[in-house]
């Protein structure tokens, strides 16, 4: 008769696996103390990247346009502008006072005041039109100002001259890119801090709630934490800065370290409750197959942002999104395996969630045709929502409604009537012909008054600076063909700073009205038609915020379309290789593209536009999506062998059959019930951590990172459903069409 363990075996067993795990959880306890103070201080200690947070945005060839101009000149594209509210009480000796302590400022290239153009005969489209009682000072500074440290110091100096310079009684806004430089920086490693804490405590949640143990909690935490602090260092080391697209990044990667562990803790305790002698080792050889394939197809998903031509900041999200993906997969199957072959399941663990999961397949078997309708009906409402979908860039306002300096922007364009984007144009000459001042001058003059002519233009400079006498002396030296240097000798000095005689340049800058990306890049082509037709000798470049940001958006629209394709054609290889049927990888596909049309359709009834700074957000989510789906269509050889040996009556083989397709289609059935309760609950678990992971986004100051704490969420939990209902449906559906059992 077999052995029978008396009741002292049972309670000396129940000790020693009691002090195993109490001090396996000790160990892991202070190794997630460590790792977590180590992001903290990663965080806290590095400096943050010093240069232009907003121009890292743009693509290379834009940023070094922009410095192109700026080296021409000495003078930053975009100027700082200073609202002033001037009520009678006020002394109006102050404002010429105010303009002289900017003036007299190390950093600052030239001032203007609004006075200067007032009354001096030229037409209203060529100057802003200011509220009765305020005034407007534009503070044109040197080009050495874009990078981080010089940008605080301008913002500082600045105020602290407005201040000291007016009474009390006056107020004043000052809006600039050095400004929303140092503010997007500031938000930024604020959110950080934001951020973490609700990282820690989402995971703890989430793991607790579906494992109902400490040591799934201290695993969960020891391997996001080490897998993000060991991203911050790598960055780090490489660049010895952290830029401030990690605020989305941190999230990410932080969940994406959950996605294997859950699976294995999930697989092994299922063992372990099945009885099996090496619940872990058994765990392991099962799921280390399809979860190498998510790490794949997630890290090849993130890589194809690194290979368009975009934002740095974009480039970076994506190298390091695939980086922790590797990291990840790596520090679960090497530190994880060997702590769960450590701990002794105890507890049991909750079957809520598999049965959630196994009634979600049945009932879509059962009623797929309901279900196949409602994701038709969804789908479509989507695509007529389409036409709506609109592309806006979000410069200058980034920045959450919230935020001090969000409210400054918008008080600044509602007295300046402008988008505050100022388009930078420089004209140069072509040959020598077009090298002389008066030509240059003529061609500058030509091109300001061509601007005047459209609507939604407020300021022309440098004519505005000018009154009805001085461009008559312009226009009649400028008609005689004198090749004196009109911009000093006729003009006293006033367009020194606009004109640049050594390089045959001339810039004008163009502030114009609000308008949608449309019409300006309408404009645009104007501008460009206007110089291929009516400048023979010179050539008009463009530069400045309102450019660059517009033409970003346009070449981020255009990559949208290369990654999404790219990415496409990943999971769609990988789904192929997997079900080894063109139609069954098309079905599987459908867990990932119904929800992405379906989350777009979202986005556009909630009149959101779309911008560069989403650009990662299809790459992403086709990426995370695909884990779902390849888990649940994912089969072991020896399942597929089992299988092959209970075909259905008078089917012997597959392929001597000729039904094939059938077969696959009626074992893809069993094989969604079967990964419903083997897979499903680490597929539910890691559902509600990434999407609590990333909706911390939604706490920060950036609009786009608000626009993704929502979408990303969203869009997985569209994808959980979908891979639970909709490819059953679909699977059942095929199945029926063959006339095969059950």
């Amino acid at each position: 008769m077999a052995w029978q363990p008396t009741g002292q075996s049972y309670a000396q067993t129940a000790v020693r696996l009691a002090v195993t795990n109490a001090r396996l959880m000790a160990i892991m306890a202070a190794l997630v103390a460590f790792t977590l103070a180590l992001v903290m201080l990663l965080v806290n200690a590095v400096s943050m990247n010093d240069s232009a947070t907003i121009e890292q945005m743009l693509a290379p060839q834009d940023q070094a346009q922009l410095e192109a101009h700026r080296a021409a000149f000495g003078w930053a594209s975009d100027p700082i502008l200073i609202a002033i509210n001037t009520p009678a009480l006020v002394d109006p000796e102050r404002l010429p006072l105010l303009e002289q302590a900017l003036r007299d400022l190390p950093f600052v290239a030239a001032t203007l005041s609004s006075t200067e153009w007032a009354g001096k005969g030229i037409t209203p489209a060529m100057r802003i039109s200011l509220p009765a009682g305020s005034g407007l000072l534009v503070v044109f500074l040197h080009g050495g100002s874009s990078q981080l440290q010089q940008a605080k110091a301008v913002a500082a100096q600045i105020e602290d001259t407005v201040n000291a310079h007016l009474g009390a009684q006056a107020s004043a806004l000052i809006v600039g890119v050095p400004q929303i430089r140092v503010a997007s920086w500031q938000v930024s490693r604020t959110d950080m801090f934001t951020v973490l804490p609700l990282l820690l405590l989402g995971t703890v949640l989430v793991t607790w709630v579906f494992f109902k143990g400490l040591t799934a909690v201290l695993l969960a935490l020891l391997l996001t934490s080490l897998t993000t602090a060991t991203c911050l260092l790598l960055q780090f080391t490489l660049t010895s800065q952290l830029s401030t697209l990690m605020v989305v990044a941190i999230p990410v990667i932080w969940a994406i370290a959950t996605l294997d562990a859950f699976h294995l803790f999930s697989r092994a305790a299922l063992r372990s409750r099945q009885r099996h002698p090496q619940p872990v080792e058994a765990a392991c050889a099962e799921i280390w197959r399809p979860c190498l394939l998510t790490t794949i197809t997630t890290a090849a998903c993130f890589l194809t942002l690194t290979v368009l031509d975009t934002s740095p900041l974009i480039v970076s999200l994506g190298a390091w999104g695939a980086v922790g993906a590797c990291i990840a997969f790596v520090l679960t199957f090497t530190l994880g395996r060997w702590i769960l072959l450590q701990h002794r399941f105890a507890t049991r663990q909750s079957r809520w969630p598999a049965r959630v999961c196994y009634s979600m397949v049945c009932y879509s078997e059962q009623h797929r045709r309901l279900v196949i309708g409602a994701w038709a009906l969804c789908v479509f409402a989507a695509v007529l929502l389409f036409p709506r979908l609109h592309i806006a860039s979000v410069f200058p306002q980034v920045f959450s409604a919230d935020t001090p300096i969000a409210r400054d922007i918008v008080a600044m364009q509602r007295v300046t009537d402008t988008d505050l984007t100022p388009i930078e144009l420089m004209i140069v000459a072509d040959d020598a012909h077009g090298a002389q001042p008066q030509r240059l001058a003529s061609a500058a003059l030509l091109t300001s008054h061509y601007l005047t002519t459209l609507v939604e233009t407020r300021l022309v400079l440098p004519i505005a600076l000018l009154d009805a006498a001085a461009l008559s002396r312009l226009a009649d030296t400028l008609a005689g063909g004198s090749a004196a240097d009109v911009t000093h000798a006729q003009l006293g000095g006033v367009l020194a700073h606009w004109f640049n005689s050594q390089r045959a340049a001339a810039r004008v800058q163009w502030h114009a009205a609000p308008m949608p990306l449309y019409r300006k890049q309408q404009l645009l082509d104007w501008i460009a038609h206007f110089d291929a037709t009516m400048l023979e000798h010179h050539s008009i470049g463009l530069s400045g915020a309102g450019f660059a940001y517009p033409v970003t958006e346009q070449r981020g629209a255009r990559s949208l379309a290369t990654s999404s394709v790219l990415s496409l054609l990943i999971v769609g290889l990988t789904l192929l290789w997997i079900t080894r049927s063109g139609l069954a990888a098309i079905v599987a596909l459908c867990g990932s593209v119904a929800p992405a049309m379906v989350l777009a359709g979202c986005m556009a009834a909630l009149g959101w536009p779309w911008s560069v700074a989403l650009l990662a957000l299809p790459v992403v989510l086709l990426g995370l999506m695909n884990d779902d789906t390849i888990h649940m269509v994912w089969s072991s050889r020896l399942r597929r062998t089992a299988k092959r040996a209970s075909l259905p009556e008078g089917v012997t083989s597959p392929v001597r059959s000729g039904q094939g397709h059938r077969v696959q289609h009626y074992h893809a059935q069993r094989r969604y019930r079967h990964n419903a309760i083997v897979a499903g609950p680490a597929l539910l678990a890691t559902t509600w951590v990434l999407a609590a992971a990333v909706a911390t986004l939604m706490l920060t100051s950036i609009r786009t990172n608000q626009y993704l704490g929502l979408l990303i969420p969203l869009g997985l939990w569209l994808a959980f459903v979908a891979n639970l209902t909709l490819l059953p449906a679909l699977s059942a559906c095929l199945r029926r069409s063959t006339r095969l059992p059950r």
